[in-house]
């Protein structure tokens, strides 16, 4: 194993180690979220412990009758996946040269790379923000969906050999919308969540649960191997489609990027933003409770800062912007850590008189807890 590999591998154990840290702050962040959402969730009674100890995903595993052997695979092949993904946000094309096969280093190079080219920055985005689900476990092989929301895109693959050294055996890039058999629309390089009029932590909520169903219906933990089911392979058949969106969604989010660091217009509004957004990031970094509350306004709820400031330190310290929207009066600034990236901090501007900009209120979010807000949502719609 590589120098780098093995640096790596430590923070794949601090994010084993997240997953203790999230039954500790579920409790409190959900809390929180149903607080600030009070209409939302209103009448919505939930059992923190006992149905969100590491989200739908940790239900899955806690809820389905594996064998201890399984759930050593679990663990060897999260620790596996996350070491690659993390690995590969920093230099892909090493990674696939590193944990791929032959076959799989050919197809990288003249499927993806011939695409993409040697676009360094859409694959750093892409694997720092995606989330591992794991299932098809047998022996020594299993199934890893990389997803990444923001995007709403997977790279589904198939990983085999002992934990010191499993290959990657084969991969496929697919956009949410033909992993969850819809209709691929004329708009469809701006992802389906970001269309939807919800705040942004119910309609990512959204679509990451039902992409999460998908893969548990076909991905199940144990069970004969398959990678590819018939139905599945059926719809990539054809993967140019995918691909040409992988590419435009990913560019609009250099775009994205760029305007948030250059402004081309609005550049005293933006750039204070980006200034607050500044001193927030250093406020978490630091735990200074009384700083966020001051850079937010009255109607912060201070137990959602106590949560923030409670995250690790190395969660804390690696906080960046990966989502910025700014509208007519009003501006959205969301931060992950590639450490952890479930978990995100979203900030709200709003515009007052004379081009003045006000950090309103920020959200600590777990993008599985989140569905909270979105069955909230949906029981208040039934309800009128």
């Amino acid at each position: 194993m590589s120098k780098k590999y093995s640096s790596i591998l430590i923070v794949c154990c601090l994010c084993l180690y997240l997953l203790g840290y999230a039954s500790y702050a579920s409790a409190d962040a959900a809390d929180t979220l149903s607080e600030s959402n009070k209409e939302q969730t209103s009448g919505h009674a939930i059992d923190i412990k006992r149905d969100l100890f590491m989200g739908d995903w940790g239900k899955w595993i806690s809820g389905a009758n594996i064998s201890e052997k399984t759930l050593n695979s679990i663990f060897k092949l999260v620790l596996t996946a996350n070491t690659f993904r993390l690995a590969a946000a920093k230099d892909v094309k090493e990674s696939i040269e590193i944990a791929g096969i032959e076959e799989v280093k050919k197809k990288w190079q003249s499927i993806i790379s011939e695409q993409f080219g040697e676009q360094k920055t859409i694959w750093n985005d892409f694997f720092n923000n995606s989330i591992i689900w794991i299932g098809r476990l047998e022996e020594d092989q299993g199934v890893v969906a990389f997803y990444n929301p923001w995007i709403d895109v997977i790279m589904i693959s198939c990983w085999r050999g002992p934990v010191e050294d499993q290959k990657l055996l084969d991969f496929e890039f697919i956009t949410g919308e033909t992993w969850r058999g819809e209709e691929l629309k004329e708009d469809a390089r701006v992802p389906a969540w970001q269309r939807e009029e919800a705040p942004v932590t119910v309609s990512l909520a959204k679509y990451y649960h039902a992409s999460l169903k998908i893969f548990q219906s076909l991905y199940p933990l144990e069970g004969n191997f398959v990678f590819l089911s018939g139905n599945l392979k059926k719809s990539i058949r054809d993967r140019e489609p995918d691909l040409l969106i992988l590419h435009a969604r990913a560019s609009d989010r250099i775009s994205m990027f760029a305007e948030y660091l250059q402004p081309k217009s609005q550049v005293a509004q933006k750039n204070n933003i980006r200034n607050i957004v500044n001193a927030l990031r250093n406020a978490i970094s630091n735990a200074e409770q009384t700083t966020i509350l001051q850079l937010t306004s009255k109607q912060q709820k201070e137990r959602i800062v106590n949560s923030i400031v409670q995250l690790p330190q190395e969660v804390r310290s690696t906080l960046y912007p990966t989502y910025f929207y700014h509208g007519v009066n009003r501006a959205v600034v969301v931060l992950v850590s590639p450490i952890f990236p479930k978990w995100f901090i979203a900030s709200y501007f709003f515009e007052l008189d004379a081009g003045k900009v006000h950090m309103d209120t920020i959200e600590l979010c777990e993008i599985e807890l989140a569905k909270i807000l979105l069955e909230g949502v949906q029981t208040r719609r039934e309800k009128d």
